[in-house]
């Protein structure tokens, strides 16, 4: 899954894994996750990297708004 993260003032970027620099990532819920991923708005975001396994808890300074992306299976 690709996770673009977009700030209130500025443009969309991609996530990467910061331990090996993937896009291919998918977000993990916590205790305090309210459901399925979804535009809300946010300061952090805990994820783990589908290629090399590691986990990272990213933040931002200000408020995110994330945008998940599914990547469609390769035949």
């Amino acid at each position: 899954m690709e996770i673009r993260a977009c700030e209130e003032s500025g443009e969309e970027e991609t996530v990467f894994c910061p331990a090996c620099g993937s896009g291919d990532l998918e977000p993990v819920h916590q205790e305090s996750a309210t459901g399925a991923p979804s535009w809300g708005m946010m300061t952090r975001l805990a994820v783990k990297c589908s290629r090399c396994g590691d986990e990272a808890q990213l933040s931002w300074p200000g408020r995110v708004r994330f945008i998940f992306v599914r990547q469609a299976e390769s035949a």
